[in-house]
């Protein structure tokens, strides 16, 4: 929108059908942009006069107050346009650092999560093992409770034997 106000107001300032037009209300569209004024050659810009027949008189200011008007409102809209522009440039900065933190944030939480999948791994493993060891524990303890039992019905066994020996030594 700004580029079409300063391409219709350097329009109307380089064509004299243009500015005619756009006085009178009538201009319809955006024209073509004109960047380079050098082609108007300086005899064609009418010499400024400086005696009191060169001030606009009292007819003429009301004739072109209405283009006046348009004026003062095109340049109004133009800075508000442009302070609509500084305020979008510091939303986009803004929205950009807001971004590249949430990209720091998101690489540090992808390392975190790399770091406690491995711990994780590791934990895992560790139960494995420890799982295997209860499991041989187990089978150990139940191969000590049976050699227990079998050592016990022997001693007895041998208890009984020394008990009928010393009986019969008697």
């Amino acid at each position: 929108m700004l580029h079409e106000v300063e391409q219709t107001l350097q329009a109307v300032l380089a064509h004299p059908d243009v500015a005619e037009l756009w006085a009178k209300g009538r201009l319809v569209k955006v024209p073509e942009a004109f960047v380079d004024f050098s082609a108007i050659a300086p005899e064609m810009v009418p010499a400024r006069d400086a005696s009191p027949a060169a001030t606009p008189s009292a007819a003429e200011r009301r004739r072109n107050a209405p283009r006046q008007r348009e004026l003062e409102r095109t340049r109004a809209a133009v800075a508000e346009a442009e302070a609509g522009v500084g305020r979008r440039e510091r939303q986009l900065g803004d929205a950009r650092n807001e971004e590249r933190a949430a990209a720091e944030n998101t690489q540090e939480a992808a390392e975190q999560v790399r770091r406690l999948e491995h711990e994780l791994g590791e934990a895992r493993k560790a139960k494995r093992d420890a799982e295997t060891i209860v499991t041989k524990m187990g089978r150990a303890v139940k191969a000590a409770e049976k050699a227990l039992i079998e050592a016990r019905r022997i001693a007895e066994k041998a208890a009984r034997d020394v008990e009928r020996l010393e009986q019969g030594e008697r």
